[in-house]
């Protein structure tokens, strides 16, 4: 059998392999050319190949209705987030137009690929370790998370 459709080899992990991971979940996203966008809880998820070697999962809360006044109690979540939390680097910062943004993220190295069984787990893994961080912010924050609005 060919490496490429034994899928208890390590495969190149490609978006399409991705697409895969997510159609089978039933989990709706764009592909944007270069990576695959979607909104999981109302925060924005990136997911990349970052030169054929990592796995990049990114959550972003745009717009964090927070006023800079708290910024100072942001920074130490994010610390205490970053030792003590799941897997997974958190920040906070102010964004050109003057908004609050928290975001987290992670990568897992891929450059040897990944078995389907170890790909559809750093899907789950990626996406729910930083969920779990901005869940955490806006409970910590008593911000209400940004749902996507109705069609």
């Amino acid at each position: 059998m060919a490496w490429f459709t034994n899928t208890d080899e390590p495969q190149p992990v490609t978006l399409a392999r991705i697409e895969k991971v997510f159609k089978d979940n039933d989990f709706s996203y764009d592909n944007r050319g270069d990576h695959l966008a979607t909104g999981v809880n109302g925060f924005f998820l990136r997911v990349e190949i970052i030169n054929d070697a990592l796995l990049y999962f990114g959550f972003r809360f745009f717009n964090v209705p927070l006023p800079k006044e708290k910024l100072p109690d942001t920074e130490s979540w994010v610390q205490n987030r970053n030792l003590y939390g799941t897997i997974g680097t958190c920040g906070v910062g102010i964004d050109d137009d003057g908004d609050v943004y928290v975001d987290s993220d992670h990568v897992f190295f891929i450059a040897k690929g990944a078995t389907d069984e170890q790909l559809s787990l750093y899907c789950q893994t990626g996406i729910e370790a930083q969920l779990e961080h901005l869940e955490d912010f806006v409970e910590k924050f008593e911000i209400e998370r940004p749902l996507p609005e109705e069609e």
